[in-house]
């Protein structure tokens, strides 16, 4: 992540970049090189009660780019919540 994300301060709608540390690979080639750049969106972000509640964050990614080439994509969401 290129910029600290928490359901404290994050807001749904939010965008953010990162870089891939590892590439991606598919039956032992690389499909994705590490120190690609993704960017995403904060899909959920909910701050955790001072005494009881859940805390939660929800990410997906929205493109990534390759070679210098920029490419549209749509994930699932990364979902973590936290117990108060």
């Amino acid at each position: 992540m290129d910029q600290a994300l928490s359901s404290k301060t994050s807001e749904s709608g939010q965008t953010f970049s990162a870089t891939l540390a590892r590439p991606v690979t598919l039956q032992g080639n690389t499909a994705i090189p590490k120190g690609s750049r993704v960017t995403g969106t904060v899909i959920t972000a909910k701050k955790k009660g001072k005494i009881k509640g859940e805390g939660e964050l929800a990410l997906a990614l929205t493109s990534i780019t390759i070679g210098g080439k920029h490419y549209a994509i749509h994930t699932g969401t990364l979902d973590c919540t936290v117990k108060g």
